[in-house]
Parts: structure tokens; sequence; C-alpha cells
């Protein structure tokens, strides 16, 4: 059985969502999950939840909140439940690590725990990306590097390909690189020169997308620098709950609007659903040796759950070995 450790304590709403998504995957998954933080207030917390299950709880005395800086928190906090449970992944006793909580620290335990490829300058965090048709992309990277070379973006290219064809089976992904014109000779000079490497590569590389395109399913892979990734990300998270919303006010100004507002219910529904985050579980760091789930800061317990199937996915379909044998 896949074993998971699971950050109790990271995230806004840890550790009650985190470990109500813990029971959730229990009642679903065949998996082995070990809850990582303080023993006093997760064995309080599974009494008050009435957990069904029994977990292995790993104690630890720390947890890394928002307010720490991941380049100093190792040495400040290294006994802090993420770094112990992606401690437990490079010893073996786990096969994946899950967390909602900072990005940064677990970007920085990945590292200097679990370690990177060889051949990869820069790990990058996978967003899976919902489009309009129904199905849905890899946007790479997605917050992780802020700075980036072209040669970063090829790497981004490959792992997110190589993630895609494991996980969605797709033979061939199409990679696209965002970009603020679908030209080859449009964009910054890191676009520009990661596009050259695009092409010259095997990858069923398509071309530059424009961040108008995203959603319409044109790519499998998403290729970017982490400062446009995050930031196409929130604009889309952040616009799609907006318009939902003003659909909501709109729908309400008048019976007739109200009339048609219950009619189409069920389409706005079908949208939201598609948007939401809870349904794609968390983001794979992509470049470290080892399964490291990255889950947004918000996460409720139906995406804790959703991550720790992703986890159990990527272990099962040996993601790790697949990225190493081609960036390698």
């Amino acid at each position: 059985m896949i074993k998971v450790a699971l950050d109790a304590m990271g995230g806004d709403f840890a550790p009650a969502q985190v470990i109500a998504g813990a029971i959730l995957a229990r009642q679903t998954l065949e998996v082995d999950i070990t809850l990582v933080g303080e023993q006093n207030i997760i064995d309080q917390e599974l009494q008050t939840q009435k957990s069904p299950f029994i977990f292995t709880v790993v104690h630890t005395p720390d947890y890394v909140t928002m307010d720490d800086h991941p380049s100093e928190v190792m040495r400040a906090k290294k006994d802090a439940s993420i770094f112990v449970a992606t401690r437990l992944a490079k010893e073996g006793r786990c096969d994946a690590i899950v967390s909602a909580g900072s990005t940064g620290a677990q970007m920085a335990g990945a590292l200097f725990i679990l370690g990177r490829f060889k051949g990869v300058d820069r790990p990058g965090i996978g967003m899976t990306v919902p489009n309009v048709i129904g199905s849905c992309a890899l946007m790479c990277d997605s917050g992780a590097q802020a700075d980036c070379k072209p040669r970063n973006l090829l790497e981004f290219g490959i792992m997110a390909s190589a993630y895609m064809q494991s996980m969605f089976d797709i033979e061939s992904p199409r990679v696209a690189l965002v970009n603020i014109g679908e030209e080859a000779e449009k964009g910054s000079e890191l676009t520009k020169a990661a596009h050259q490497l695009l092409t010259k590569s095997n990858l069923n590389f398509i071309g530059n997308i424009e961040s108008k395109d995203v959603l319409k399913g044109h790519a499998d892979v998403l290729v970017t620098d982490g400062f446009t990734g995050n930031i196409v990300l929130k604009a889309i998270e952040g616009i799609a709950s907006d318009v939902l919303s003003m659909v909501k006010v709109a729908a309400n100004t008048s019976m007739t609007t109200k009339i048609g507002g219950l009619l189409l219910k069920p389409g706005i529904r079908k949208i939201k659903a598609l948007m939401d985050y809870s349904e794609y579980g968390g983001a794979p760091l992509l470049g470290v040796e080892g399964v490291s789930i990255v889950c947004h800061g918000r996460s409720n317990a139906k995406a804790i759950k959703s991550a720790i199937k992703q986890a159990v996915k990527c272990v099962e379909t040996g993601l790790v070995g697949k990225i190493a044998s081609a960036i390698n």
C-alpha cells in the first residue's frame, strides 16, 4: 500500500480541514496516511471529528507559518512538520508528501532533503489548468521560479510533458509557450530564446499561446516562467470567481432575470465545478527526486483528498522515474 506523509499543520484551515481530507481519502482510496505535526493537536482533532480510522502520527514540535522566510526557516525550524514529512519520504518510510503550507518551505525541503534530478537546473511547480472543452493542461512553472533562463523553460516543458504522459495517458502532449503574441519573434529575450530551444527539442511544440487562449484546450502543456505563470493562474481564479458573483447579482435584479437565473443554474454549477481547484488536488514539484504535492493554502477537505489521490497516482505510475528518463 502506498504511504503518504501529510503535513497536518500546513494550510489556512489546518489542522481541521487537513485531517478531514485525510479521513475522506481513507474512505475512498487504498492509502496509508501518516499525519505529521503536533501530536496533541492531531489527536484532539481526530477525536473531535470522530475518525473511524487509525492514523500513524509522527510528532513534530514545530511548523512553518506564512510569516517565516523560506531561506531561513530550514535552519530555524529544522523539525517543522513539512521538513519531517519530507525526510520520511527521503528515508523511504513514505512514498510521497502532501502539504498546504508554505510553498517556499516545501520547495526548500524538497531541494535540500530530496534533491533535484541531475540535469535539472531549477525545479518547477506544475499546476493543472482546466479548459472549456472539459479537459486540462499543466502549466509549468506556476510560481516556483520568478526569474528563469531559456534552459529552465525547456526543462519545464520536458518535465510537464512527462507528467501529462504518465498521469493522463497523452502520448504526445502538445506544448505551448505562454507569450504576448503567437509569432515566434514576439516577446521578451527570454521567451524568444526559449522558443528557439523548444523548436529544436523533441517535444511536440506547437508554438506560442496568448493568455487569452490558455483555457481553450489548444495545448496540453503550458510553459512559462513562475512569475508570469502565477499571475495568469491567479487572474483566472479571480476573474472566474468575480464573473460568477456578477452573474448571481444580475440574476436577482428582476423577476425575469430570476427566472432566467434558475434556468441557467445547472450550467453555472458546471462552470463552477470546472474552475474549482479542489477538484484537481495540488501541484507537483517537478524536478525533485520524489513526489511532493503542493496544495492551495486555502485547501479544504475535498482539496486535500484530491491531492492525496494525485500523490498516489504519481507513485503508481512511476512519475519520478519517467521524468528522470525524459530529462536525461
